[in-house]
């Protein structure tokens, strides 16, 4: 089964130049035509020049951008069917300007995880010098 599932994604600028949009650009679509599928251990890379969207489909698919047509779902559940904290506690966003949290890497890894009240280890089955590895950074990044 997928794990998360993306069909026709369109995000749209509000028309009639409302909402800070200029009137040229009113109504243009940020992108369309998005299908997406991800299955566990799945690692893709969004790319495209400034102003293609890249950041408009995260935010997307992390439920905090709203979609002008489009289904998006997880584990077989559509984006709707889940209560929005519940969506944002299994897709997360993480931005183009990372903020680092006082303390080593491994602190900032760990963290989303202590907010959680479990371990990244008990979370996902890895802990921060693994995922490092997986990145092909090494545990020595850690501290």
């Amino acid at each position: 089964m997928s794990l998360l599932v993306a069909e026709g994604l369109e995000v749209r600028l509000p028309t009639g130049g409302g909402g800070g949009v200029p009137p040229a650009m009113s109504g243009r679509d940020i992108f369309s035509g998005v299908d997406l599928t991800l299955s566990p251990g799945d690692l893709r890379a969004v790319v495209g020049p400034s102003g293609s969207g890249k950041t408009t489909l995260l935010r997307a698919l992390a439920g905090l951008t709203p979609l002008s047509s489009g289904a998006i779902a997880l584990q077989g559940r559509g984006i709707g069917d889940w209560p929005p904290s519940a969506w944002r506690r299994q897709v997360g966003l993480l931005p183009q300007r990372p903020v680092m949290f006082p303390g080593t890497v491994g602190d900032n890894l760990s963290l989303p995880s202590t907010l959680r009240s479990a371990s990244l280890a008990a979370a996902t089955d890895l802990d921060p010098g693994t995922t490092l590895d997986a990145l092909g950074l090494g545990q020595r990044m850690l501290d």
